[in-house]
């Protein structure tokens, strides 16, 4: 690196040394050699600094952040790291496949070295407002993913806004960036023309203006789409007029009564922010690994009774979840004391409800299967849904968004539209082929679940069973709204299409439901070669034109209550592949005007679904309970169940609500 240095000196290559300089940096700085990682890094700004680069200078600042931090030098770490992160956020979102891999492990993990170090700064200093900022930096990485998962799904179609103004946005934004590239090659080459040089940066200047234009003239006219591509975390303190602070959140958004849990899993130390109206709170937890490990081991008992459906009787099925039960208690209670430190167990005490932010391994994790009290204290397993009810949100700042989007319900004239039991493939003789394909799949599942993930298959290869008891589950959700069939349309078999949702789109038919339920699979891109984003799979697929994907969301236009995604497994896959797939559509379906959604983070067990989703749309819908209350008392009733087989987690606790569950 020293060499290349040399050699972009004498050819008078300023960015090449600029980008010399910064590399050695790093390497100084991963050495433990931090006042030399300093002295390079400080070189590499000056010159950045003049060549105006896009993409580099983030790079020094953090070298220098890193070092600054090791050097105790706080107040130089702490703008360091800002300013590698507005650099970050500077970057223009909508990146390729290739690059957006790149950005996520190159880039993104400045995010988590600085909030690691504002967690031990807490720690050092408490009470001087280390843990608000790491709030906010955390807040900042979840809006960036944000950005990161619209550009991955390509959409180009969004909730009321024309083609032309999207099309403009993208324009905009690579004009810009080949305006910046341009005079960043000009400057940085030796002998350059002056005034190509001018030229170079009044075009920039130029399509800066262009763009700042088109933003004011969309913030104005289309803000809720203008949010959901300039997301606004929530601040430590305002730096500019009317910015949303963490202080106004926990005032103007948390309800009284509400508990909110912020994770963000971290390689050495996980931090848990406790936030309610009174109080934000950062507590350290154990390292992401850890965390992961609990949570997998968890895992394996529901893989265990799920690879048994489809090959094991019911009598079969009580005994081997009487047996599990108990191991299962110990696991889950393992895993309590890992997520819920004793402060946290007595927030949640005085708590009426409870919002979770999770990340990482957290997604897959159904909060409501903790076991709260040592399992050899009482004869059968306390769970924490019993204490209050749960809901899930992507990002505090997501909230926010929605409580202020969905204030006041509005009035549809319909109260149900279901799809459900597509049509998959051949329609073939017989029970034989569903059975033995929903055996195959639920094993499948269990191996997801116990190994990380089956290998990807392309769509035509995918094998998607058929799920005849979605059409029973569909028509007792529609029974239990009361909803006469002039009120209610249940869409089943080779109707049950995409474009049969993108044509009801397209006449503003969606618009007229309460509810909208989609009992089907859904797949990650995990599982499907060249899926860049989760899809709800509708009737054949194999046809090349039966994913509901995410970027197809968007561009719905809904002004349902509630959205079920049942039967979607939208979790079975682990990590962060599972988390992206399910805020990605979460985010979605919340754009596209609801303000709540259900999902499934596995497989549900047919016998199951009949208990929980009907009376779920009872309670919320005749007894006006919100989502969250509802669902809980749904659960609540399968685990009073004399069999065995509903007790078990596996059975009960799939089905979880991202968005606003508590709402009235």
């Amino acid at each position: 690196m020293r060499q290349a240095l040399a050699i972009n000196r004498e050819i008078k290559s300023r960015q090449g040394e600029a980008d010399a300089l910064s590399d050695i940096g790093n390497v100084e700085e991963h050495l433990g050699r931090y006042d030399d990682a300093l002295n390079f890094a400080r070189q590499a700004q000056t010159a950045e600094r003049e060549l105006l680069p896009p993409q580099i200078m983030w790079q020094s600042l953090r070298t220098a952040a890193a070092a600054e931090s090791h050097l105790d030098r706080r107040e130089a770490a702490l703008a360091d790291y800002d300013g590698a992160v507005t650099q970050i956020e500077s970057l223009r979102a909508g990146l390729t496949k290739s690059e957006r891999s790149s950005f996520f492990s190159n880039k993104l993990f400045v995010y988590d070295e600085y909030i690691a170090y504002l967690l031990e700064l807490d720690r050092r200093f408490p009470a001087q407002g280390y843990d608000r900022k790491a709030l906010e930096i955390f807040e900042r990485k979840s809006a960036r993913a944000v950005l990161e998962q619209i550009g991955e799904s390509a959409a180009q179609h969004f909730r009321g806004v024309p083609a032309g103004v999207v099309a403009a946005e993208r324009e905009a934004g690579v004009a810009t960036d080949h305006a910046q590239s341009t005079l960043s090659d000009l400057l940085s080459t030796a002998g350059s023309d002056q005034t190509a040089i001018a030229s170079a940066e009044q075009n920039l200047a130029a399509a800066k203006a262009r763009v700042a234009a088109l933003d004011a003239s969309i913030k104005a006219q289309y803000p809720a789409y203008y949010e959901l591509r300039h997301p606004q975390p929530l601040a430590a303190q305002c730096q500019q007029p009317s910015c949303p602070t963490i202080a106004g959140f926990q005032q103007s958004v948390l309800r009284p009564g509400e508990l909110m849990l912020v994770y963000d899993l971290l390689e050495k130390q996980s931090a848990l922010w406790l936030i309610d109206r009174d109080r934000v709170q950062l507590l350290p937890l154990a390292g992401s690994a850890e965390i992961a490990r609990a949570v997998k081991t968890l895992g394996m008992h529901v893989a265990g009774l799920i690879a048994m459906l489809g090959n094991a009787g019911t009598d079969q099925l009580d005994s081997a979840a009487a047996d599990n039960i108990p191991a299962f208690a110990s696991d889950s209670h393992a895993l309590y004391t890992l997520l819920v430190p004793d402060v946290a167990a007595a927030a949640i005490a005085r708590a009426k409800n409870l919002i979770v932010v999770p990340s990482g391994a957290l997604y897959g994790l159904a909060f409501e299967t903790l076991v709260s009290q040592a399992p050899a204290a009482a004869p059968q397993p306390h769970y924490l849904i019993e204490d209050l009810p749960i809901s899930y949100i992507p990002s505090a700042s997501l909230l926010s968004v929605v409580r202020t989007s969905y204030a006041q319900a509005i009035g549809v004239p319909n109260v149900l539209l279901a799809f459900a039991n597509p049509a998959f493939g051949a329609d073939q003789p017989g029970d034989a082929r569903g059975r033995s394909s929903y055996a195959s799949l639920q094993l499948a599942a269990a191996r997801s679940t116990l190994r990380g993930g089956p290998d990807a298959v392309v769509i035509g290869e995918a094998d998607f069973p058929p799920l005849p008891g979605t059409a029973t589950e569909a028509a007792a959700v529609r029974a239990a709204l009361a909803a006469p069939a002039a009120r209610a349309s249940l869409i089943t078999g080779d109707a049950a299409t995409r474009q049969h949702v993108l044509d009801l789109n397209a006449t503003d038919s969606l618009k007229a439901y309460q509810y909208v339920l989609f009992a089907t699979h859904a797949v990650l891109p995990s599982q499907i070669k060249g899926l860049t984003q989760p899809a709800i799979v509708l009737a054949h697929p194999e046809r090349g034109d039966g994913l509901l994907t995410m970027a197809d969301v968007f561009g719905l236009s809904l002004n349902a209550d509630f959205v079920t995604l049942s039967a979607c497994s939208t979790g079975v896959a682990e990590g962060a592949t599972s988390g992206e797939g399910i805020s990605g559509l979460t985010r979605a379906f919340l754009y596209a005007g609801t303000p709540a959604i259900s999902v499934t983070l596995w497989d549900v067990y047919d016998q199951a679904a009949p208990r929980i989703t009907p009376s779920f749309f009872a309670g919320m819908h005749g007894e006006e309970l919100t989502a969250a209350e509802s669902l809980r008392q749904a659960k609540l009733a399968m685990l009073k169940s004399p069999q065995a087989r509903f007790r078990h987690p596996y059975a009960w606790a799939p089905s979880v609500i991202f968005g606003d569950g508590n709402r009235p």
